[in-house]
């Protein structure tokens, strides 16, 4: 299918949702834990997103829409506030060298029931560093129930501009650990496509079905819609990516709920061709990632939770066209990465994550060149950092302060880096060692 046939027939899709959920018969819109009933509690480990329990998941599968009957608004909002400090200042900050307080982004959302079996999760942020407005991760939904030789099935549909955003156990992609970071932290070089490369600059549609409560199969696809789209959305359309064609997204995954505890093993595919410098009369790279996840809950009680769940990716690039301008010296390579997060809550109010991750891959000079604090001096994008996170959720609870209107999360994260962008010890040419950026992170996170 041409790029622009498959724009208008997702857009068609869009209007199709919209049509339902926009009648008169929408004046019914409640919210998450106000529309259900529900504590926070309920659907996420620690009485605070994004880890969910099964009820959490089935909730998502459902489209948002179970709700308790009675209307509410259908709306949120969030702030994050950070301080980051770094072991050695950072010349090339676009904030302070060293030390920044900021706001990090205030969200508003449209998040919940719309009408029937459609709902939504949509948000609307702010970047405070940025000064800028865009919409965020969109993820517009429609769900039915119904049976396959009498075995119980979810059938569903997701409108979505990110890859992952609607994935049912939130291991990869926009939900992986850390949840969340200062605009100001130090990113390594490289990261698989599925991680990101993607987010706010695609249209797509996927389907998905679960069935027996054990087993979900998902596909769909994504376009790159126009510039003008994206200029509107608050997404600099020459620094966004621009897929040649249409990028094929599926998932697959097994789960086991035995009430006290949980499972689930999985697998997921994003495939993409890119147009490098968003010039498509030149030859386009090819993007492959194949990512392994997996992840156990013990609940027991809901007094004492133990959260396990990583996931591993491969990504297979032809870079032809990076090659042909420049950018890259080999057409053949390839990316990995893994990460793995534990976290002990107690109370669903105390929390503490020990989270690992790393990303290696074929050496490149020109892709990993050189560069104070963001460059590579071996040309090698290897990456290694361990971090240990403290966390405390003081509301979300049944018999919380201000349920369901009150959220809350205060942080803070250490993070070692063993290596950075290919080496522990000047690492990027310029004298700067893998250890100068490890960090302090502390943050306030609010929602309500």
């Amino acid at each position: 299918m041409c790029r622009n046939s498959l724009t208008s027939a997702l857009w068609l899709a869009i209007a199709g949702l919209c049509l339902v959920a926009f009648t008169p018969s929408a004046s019914a819109l409640p919210s998450y834990a106000r529309q259900t009933g529900d504590s926070c509690s309920a659907c996420h480990v620690s009485a605070f997103g994004p880890q969910l329990t099964p009820h959490g998941m089935a909730f998502k599968l459902h489209a948002y829409a179970e709700s308790t009957g009675a209307w509410t608004p259908p709306v949120s909002a969030q702030a994050i506030v950070s301080y980051l400090s770094t072991s050695k200042d950072n010349p090339a900050s676009e904030g302070e060298a060293n030390g920044n307080f900021k706001m990090d982004e205030l969200g508003f959302f449209l998040a919940g029931k719309i009408a029937g079996p459609v709902g939504a999760f949509a948000q609307v942020t702010y970047d405070g560093p940025g000064h800028v407005w865009g919409i965020d991760n969109v993820d517009l939904r429609a769900a039915v129930d119904t049976e396959m030789d009498q075995t119980p099935v979810v059938l569903g549909l997701s409108v979505n501009n990110n890859p992952g955003v609607q994935d049912p156990w939130n291991t990869y992609g926009p939900w992986r650990y850390p949840f969340n970071d200062s605009a100001f932290a130090i990113g390594s070089i490289a990261a698989p496509l599925i991680d990101g490369g993607l987010e706010e600059q695609v249209i797509g549609a996927t389907v998905s079905a679960f069935i027996d409560s054990r087993y979900y199969v998902e596909a769909g696809v994504y376009a790159t819609p126009s510039d003008g789209f994206l200029d509107s959305v608050g997404v600099a359309p020459d620094e966004a990516a621009k897929l040649d064609g249409a990028a094929f997204y599926a998932r697959a995954g097994y789960q086991r709920d035995w009430g006290k505890d949980n499972m689930h093993v999985g697998a997921a595919l994003l495939t993409a061709n890119l147009s490098p410098e968003r010039d498509s009369s030149l030859p386009s790279d090819s993007i492959t990632d194949l990512v392994l996840d997996a992840g156990y809950q013990f609940l027991g009680t809901r007094k004492q939770i133990v959260n396990v769940q990583g996931a591993y990716t491969y990504e297979w690039r032809d870079l032809k066209g990076s090659r042909f301008v420049g950018d890259a010296d080999r057409a053949s390579a390839d990316l990995q990465s893994f990460h793995v997060d534990a976290s002990y809550v107690y109370d669903q109010t105390y929390e503490a994550v020990l989270g690992l991750n790393a990303v290696w891959g074929s050496s490149d000079a020109a892709l990993y060149a050189p560069d104070p604090v963001e460059g590579s001096r071996t040309g090698s994008p290897d990456t290694t950092s361990v971090s240990l996170e403290g966390d405390w959720v003081p509301f979300g609870k049944d018999d919380s302060y201000g349920a369901p209107y009150a959220n809350l999360k205060l942080g803070l994260r250490l993070t070692h880096n063993f290596t950075f962008n290919g080496a522990s010890s000047n690492y990027d040419g310029f004298g700067r060692d893998a250890s100068d950026n490890d960090s302090v992170l502390a943050f306030l996170w609010t929602a309500l």
